[in-house]
Protein backbone atom coordinates (compact mmCIF):
# COMPACT_ATOMS: atom_id res chain seq x y z
CA UNK A 1 0.00 0.00 0.00
CA UNK A 2 3.22 2.28 0.33
CA UNK A 3 2.43 6.09 0.67
CA UNK A 4 -1.04 5.45 1.16
CA UNK A 5 -1.00 3.23 3.90
CA UNK A 6 -2.48 4.87 6.12
CA UNK A 7 -5.80 5.97 4.22
CA UNK A 8 -6.17 2.58 3.04
CA UNK A 9 -5.25 0.06 5.82
CA UNK A 10 -9.24 0.87 6.79
CA UNK A 11 -11.04 -0.04 4.18
CA UNK A 12 -9.04 -2.76 3.30
CA UNK A 13 -10.05 -4.33 6.68
CA UNK A 14 -13.79 -3.63 6.32
CA UNK A 15 -13.19 -5.59 3.04
CA UNK A 16 -11.64 -8.35 4.57
CA UNK A 17 -14.52 -9.22 6.92
CA UNK A 18 -12.23 -9.81 9.88
CA UNK A 19 -14.27 -11.66 12.91
CA UNK A 20 -13.73 -11.19 16.46
CA UNK A 21 -11.00 -13.64 18.01
CA UNK A 22 -9.17 -14.21 14.58
CA UNK A 23 -5.25 -14.67 14.61
CA UNK A 24 -3.77 -12.55 12.24
CA UNK A 25 -0.72 -12.53 10.18
CA UNK A 26 1.05 -9.24 8.61
CA UNK A 27 3.31 -10.17 5.89
CA UNK A 28 5.45 -7.53 4.40
CA UNK A 29 3.92 -5.02 6.89
CA UNK A 30 6.53 -2.47 6.06
CA UNK A 31 6.44 0.83 8.08
CA UNK A 32 3.49 -1.04 9.95
CA UNK A 33 0.48 1.27 9.47
CA UNK A 34 -2.01 -1.76 8.63
CA UNK A 35 -0.64 -3.72 11.58
CA UNK A 36 -1.32 -0.76 13.84
CA UNK A 37 -4.85 -0.13 12.28
CA UNK A 38 -5.87 -4.20 12.66
CA UNK A 39 -5.21 -3.49 16.69
CA UNK A 40 -7.32 -0.43 16.83
CA UNK A 41 -10.35 -1.89 14.30
CA UNK A 42 -11.05 -5.46 15.57
CA UNK A 43 -11.06 -7.41 18.58
CA UNK A 44 -8.46 -9.67 17.06
CA UNK A 45 -7.09 -12.12 19.33
CA UNK A 46 -3.41 -11.85 18.16
CA UNK A 47 -1.82 -9.83 15.62
CA UNK A 48 1.87 -10.48 14.20
CA UNK A 49 3.50 -9.24 11.47
CA UNK A 50 6.84 -9.78 9.98
CA UNK A 51 8.62 -7.88 7.20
Amino acid sequence: MGRWSQRLAPLFIDFAGLADGEKILDVGCGTGSLTFALVKAADLHEVAAID
